[in-house]
């Protein structure tokens, strides 16, 4: 372990291996979070300073030794004394629950919302980076998977809301299903860190997109539709609602017949504001 980030990298796959055992022992989410403070519970704190010795078949974890449960639960407490104006964090969990609920009916395939949801992949299933996360999302046997080359962007979004959609009824509390839901949040609102994170999440729980994201793809979407024009139906009605809306004309769908009227109105309110 010679750098740091090797360093990080083994103590959080150890306290990561101390807690999968701890849960393989029966301990629940309260056992391990104290909800109302927003920290690992004292009771955890203590079996961390017993010291572990991960076993075997986890070599990606590290030894650690006994510590004073004293000065480790101090040192804990004064890394995580709150930067913020909240003093009880009980609403934490029910928002995130919230959130993700919503997640799969927001979702556009954003950029910043996709890489939420493997960020969130990820640390669920405790897995070690986006690589990983995205080979995961892939049922089928190794072989078959390099068979079938890499996964595109709309395989990697259909997998991902089956992940997203029925997680919310699988949140137990533990630490790292809370810490994947924050990472989620976070990453799909942008946001800079965790505590940024969680004040968010006081004043406002919902997945929609802000409209400053959406902008942008519109304009995008916009561009490419010239090429790919192919004059039918369902591409005309389509365009031809975008202009009504967009030159102020009349709400509603109407019938392709009373159209012609509509299409009248709606070239005269052009040709005013050209």
């Amino acid at each position: 372990m010679e750098t740091f980030t090797t360093q990080v990298h083994y103590a959080a796959n150890t306290i990561r291996s101390l807690t999968d055992r701890l849960i393989a022992q029966g301990w629940k989410g309260v056992d391990l979070w104290d909800v109302d403070q927003g920290r690992y519970s004292d009771r955890f704190l203590r079996a961390i300073a017993e010291g572990y010795a991960p076993p075997a078949s986890d070599p990606k974890a590290a030894r650690l030794e006994p510590s004073h449960p004293a000065t480790l639960q101090q040192a804990y407490f004064d890394h995580c004394a709150p930067n913020s104006a909240i003093s009880n964090f009980a609403f934490l969990d029910k928002a995130l629950v919230t959130f993700v609920e919503e997640a799969p009916l927001y979702y556009l395939g954003l950029s910043p919302q996709r890489e939420g949801l493997l960020e969130a992949v990820r640390l669920w299933r405790k897995l070690d980076n986006r690589e990983e996360a995205v080979a995961s999302l892939q049922r089928a046997p190794r072989a078959v998977q390099a068979a079938a080359g890499p996964l595109d962007d709309l395989k990697i979004d259909q997998s991902l809301l089956q992940f997203i959609e029925p997680i919310a009824s699988f949140y137990s509390g533990y630490p790292q299903q809370r810490e994947a839901l924050l990472r989620l949040v976070q990453r799909w609102r942008q946001l800079p860190d965790r505590s940024t994170t969680i004040a968010s999440l006081h004043t406002r729980t919902t997945a929609e997109t802000p409209i400053q994201m959406i902008d942008p793809v519109l304009i995008l979407f916009v561009q490419q539709l010239p090429p790919q024009y192919q004059g039918t139906g369902d591409q005309r009605h389509a365009l031809t609602e975008c202009f009504g809306f967009g030159m102020g004309c009349p709400r509603g769908r109407k019938p392709w017949g009373s159209w012609a009227s509509t299409h009248s109105n709606c070239r005269a309110i052009a040709l005013q504001k050209s």
